[in-house]
């Protein structure tokens, strides 16, 4: 094979293996992804393993506590290694992921 059938077939081959490679691969089961803002998808920052979450605390904001529809401010959410994760996401949407990621 001459030098220059050897690169085009190389390049092509590469070609074919870039584009089958996909740029968000599926989440692993049981493992959830975290983002570094809710604006940008994108930037994945970690991936949280279900089976290691011991408890999920809403803290709520002190002013509305009392109120009718008491707002939540973030998420305490404590793993099995005894660390705390503070999560700024809806509660309802976070046990929603919890639970299809299962």
């Amino acid at each position: 094979m001459n030098n220059a059938l050897f690169h085009t077939t190389c390049a092509a081959l590469l070609a074919v293996t870039v584009g089958s490679i996909s740029t968000k691969p599926a989440d692993p089961d049981g493992w959830i992804p975290m983002w570094v803002n809710d604006d940008d998808k994108d930037n994945q920052s970690c991936l949280i393993n279900t089976s290691n979450i011991v408890t999920i605390t809403p803290v709520y904001d002190a002013e509305n506590f009392s109120s009718r529809n008491p707002k939540i401010n973030y998420l305490d959410v404590v793993l099995t290694d005894g660390r705390k994760l503070t999560i700024y996401e809806d509660y309802e949407e976070f046990k929603k992921r919890i639970r299809n990621a299962r």
